[in-house]
């Protein structure tokens, strides 16, 4: 068991070169605990981007929250105007462990790229990376393939992490993050797609045995429902995990209602009769589940905390296939 966290050891500088931070970083690290008796934690490095300021300290406390399960080298990018320089800041924190002469070391380093310098983010990042390790890139809003940052961050990566539905809406969302998982060298996952992992599960073990085969077997249909508007992005890529897991034959409909979650309820019919319903409850972590062979029954279906979500999606090696399948059925819907 280890201790609390210790007060981090911290070097600022501006206008710095990234040998500078890497060296800061040793001696840092030289400081929280003796190396002969200290074991590195980390299990990756993760490299976050933040558009300004104000979200760096949001990527940063979303990153603090990874510790205990994620331990990292935390690699947090934020642009800036000015002239070109880099400005860092290096944290190195470290906590003993209990009836042993080892400490936990956790480190985090922030990077200010002004000017140009954010067009070459890979060649600042690379220094810094343990080789030993996995490298994950969480790109915290929608990912764009013409940014030069993007591109340079994506090529380092092991395994990419989005938030698309951030920033864009519905079928903009939709076709961008199924261009960006077309061509990128390194797979590509997105948080709207772990927000639906627990709508996928129970509708999976309520739709199977007759009932599935019914759906399969003849006319059928799937009606998601959503607030008013256009679908949202979590909508949109459930009805195209619907398409694949269901077949090509089921139409896809989406029906609207009140409500400030982006996905109200899911029904499926077969042959004119109800299979499967879901509606989300008011209470908000909750949905009511009716089937053709039982009654109403309330099931815990909490509302998606982001930090567990990209846990989640920390966990996760290589390419998530029903994701790719679910983009190309959604993208034809």
């Amino acid at each position: 068991m280890a201790t609390p966290l210790a007060t981090p050891a911290v070097w600022t500088g501006q206008g710095v070169r990234i040998a500078d931070v890497a060296r800061h970083l040793r001696e840092l690290r030289a400081e929280s605990g003796d190396e002969r008796s200290s074991t590195l934690t980390s299990v990756m490095n993760l490299v976050a981007w933040a558009p300004d300021q104000a979200a760096a300290e949001e990527v940063e406390a979303l990153t603090d929250g990874l510790r205990d399960h994620h331990p990292s080298r935390a690699i947090i990018i934020v642009p800036a105007d000015g002239g070109d320089r880099i400005d860092a800041r290096v944290e190195v924190m470290s906590s003993d462990i209990q009836g042993s002469h080892r400490t936990l070391v956790f480190e985090q380093i922030i990077l200010t790229l002004h000017g140009a310098i954010a067009s070459h983010a890979g060649s600042a990042v690379i220094p810094l990376l343990r080789s030993e390790l996995p490298t994950f890139l969480w790109w915290p809003t929608a990912p764009d393939a013409a940014s030069p940052t993007f591109l340079e961050l994506v090529r380092v990566a092991d395994r990419v992490v989005t938030e698309t539905g951030r920033s864009l809406r519905g079928r903009e969302a939709l076709a961008q993050l199924a261009a960006v998982t077309a061509n990128s060298p390194s797979p590509v996952t997105d948080l709207a797609w772990a927000i639906l992992t627990a709508w996928r599960q129970v509708l999976t073990t309520s739709l199977r045995g007759d009932a599935l085969m019914a759906v399969r077997a003849g006319a059928a249909s799937a009606t998601i429902t959503c607030p008013h508007g256009e679908p949202s992005l979590e909508a949109l890529l459930l009805g195209g995990w619907l398409a694949d897991a269901l077949g090509d034959h089921v139409r896809i409909g989406f029906a609207h209602a009140a409500g400030a979650d982006d996905i109200l309820g899911v029904k499926i019919d077969a042959q004119g009769t109800c299979v499967v319903e879901l509606v989300r409850d008011d209470a908000d972590n909750h949905v009511t589940l009716r089937t053709a062979a039982g009654g109403p029954r309330s099931l815990p279906l909490p509302p998606p905390n982001r930090r567990e979500l990209l846990a989640g999606e920390l966990e996760l090696r290589g390419h998530d296939h029903p994701l790719e399948r679910a983009l190309a059925k959604a993208v034809r819907l």
